[in-house]
């Protein structure tokens, strides 16, 4: 047996010694690391229905911001279409002074003949003014504009005579529909109204409004309505359907808005301003449309 020195049994004994405090740290490190996950398990239990929970409330959050986009979004569709039925009547306005320069009075509000043959409206008198088209070339003037020659052209859809948004575009028969009204006191049977001719000046009659409801083939010679009150209630009404106001081309161009609580008077004024024609002049055929999108 070798002999054992001094110095031997104690390098022995510290190495017993660290090894015995590595293990005993390493459990240690163990031990915690296992008792924090237990831990932090406890902090979030998953509790029975909480995700069933959870789901109604985020599409309940979803359906809350889509409730008050919509308004919103509706809005802005309505002022984009608002805006677009203002150019329409801007460029009705552009073509109407435009034809006077060209024939010294505004488009005859109806051709119609003795015998009390319809022929054509004040806006068939407008296509060439209004846009670069050939329908214009493709109607027979000096035929009725129901005739089977002239039929087929009318019962195509002409954009710049509808509001957009308005669903209602052809009549039952197939003829494009017009979203807008002439001023009888203007537009009339065989009128031929100069500007000097309008009473009261150009800034205080109207040429042409919007109508909700009871529309007529762009193509009808009779193409005009009286101003009336309430606004946008349907029926043959002024406006857009689904709006509160009205816009009417002014006779200098402009286009005014009223809303649908005017004073009555102002309706009124309007409504009379500017009368030469009669009663015979601006009465026409009680003839009813059925429109459908």
């Amino acid at each position: 047996m070798p002999p054992i020195f001094l110095s031997d049994v104690v390098r022995r004994a510290k190495n017993l010694q660290e090894h015995s405090c590595f293990v005993i740290s390493f459990h240690k490190t163990r031990y915690r690391v296992a008792n924090n996950k237990h831990h932090k398990k406890n902090l979030n239990p998953i509790l029975p229905g909480r995700r069933w929970i959870e789901i109604p409330v985020v599409f309940g959050c979803i359906l809350l911001i889509t409730a008050g986009l919509l308004p919103a979004r509706q809005r802005a569709r309505d002022a984009a279409q608002q805006t677009q039925s203002k150019n329409y009547l801007k460029q009705f306005g552009l073509a109407f002074h435009n034809y006077r320069d060209t024939c010294n009075y505004f488009p005859i509000g109806g051709d119609i003949e003795t015998n009390g043959t319809a022929k054509h409206g004040w806006i068939t008198r407008c296509i060439p003014y209004i846009e670069s088209t050939p329908i214009y070339s493709f109607i027979e003037q000096d035929l009725p504009w129901d005739h089977p020659i002239n039929y087929d052209v009318f019962q195509r859809d002409w954009p710049s005579a509808r509001m957009t948004g308005v669903p209602e575009q052809f009549a039952s028969d197939g003829c494009g529909l017009i979203h807008y009204m002439a001023n009888p006191n203007i537009f009339h049977r065989n009128s031929t109204t100069t500007l000097t001719s309008i009473a009261e000046g150009i800034s205080h009659n109207w040429l042409l409004a919007e109508v909700s409801g009871d529309y007529k083939p762009w193509g009808y010679p009779f193409n005009w309505r009286h101003l009336q009150l309430p606004f946008n209630s349907g029926n043959g009404s002024f406006g857009r359907p689904t709006a509160d106001s009205v816009q009417l081309c002014m006779a200098d161009g402009s286009v005014t808005r009223l809303m649908h609580e005017v004073h009555p008077s102002i309706v009124q004024n309007l409504a009379t301003a500017g009368r030469t024609a009669s009663t015979k002049t601006i009465q026409g055929p009680d003839l009813h449309f059925d429109a459908q999108p």
